[in-house]
């Protein structure tokens, strides 16, 4: 399993924060997470929501990672983690911004769309053996 993590992370938690990001203007295969997109969480306060979501997940002892003040640094290690346990992509890039330079991280979205595909297929399925116990008991 994870030393960080008592359980997974539900896949669904990150995508919906960087959803809330980027109001579905992504580009065709990743999310990009800028210094600028943490900025935006952070001014809606949409940080502070994610991070309690996510707090259930950290063994007792790991729970500063969440607690503590955050930085865009200290944010993205999070979202690294919760990449990493969930085995989603993740690649970098370093830009100059302010005078400084920031990681720029591309999060892989393909994954999110393949278990929502899946849910989909999942529940067409039940409907239809529902359907088809129904039309069998009514015959």
């Amino acid at each position: 399993m994870s030393q960080i993590f008592r359980k997974p992370v539900p896949i669904h938690i990150i995508y919906d924060l960087l959803d809330i990001v980027y109001n579905n203007e992504f580009s065709s295969d990743y999310y990009i997470f800028t210094i600028s997109s943490y900025k935006k969480l952070c001014y809606n306060h949409h940080d502070t929501v994610f991070l309690s979501q996510i707090a259930p997940y950290y063994y007792n002892s790991k729970l500063y990672y969440v607690e503590r003040q955050h930085t865009y640094k200290t944010f993205c290690t999070i979202l690294r983690q919760i990449c990493k346990i969930n085995n989603i992509k993740i690649t970098t890039k370093t830009t100059y911004y302010n005078s400084s330079y920031y990681m720029d991280y591309y999060i892989e979205r393909k994954q999110h769309e393949r278990k929502q595909m899946d849910d989909t297929t999942n529940e067409m399925e039940i409907n239809k053996e529902t359907e088809t116990e129904n039309m069998n008991s009514v015959v």
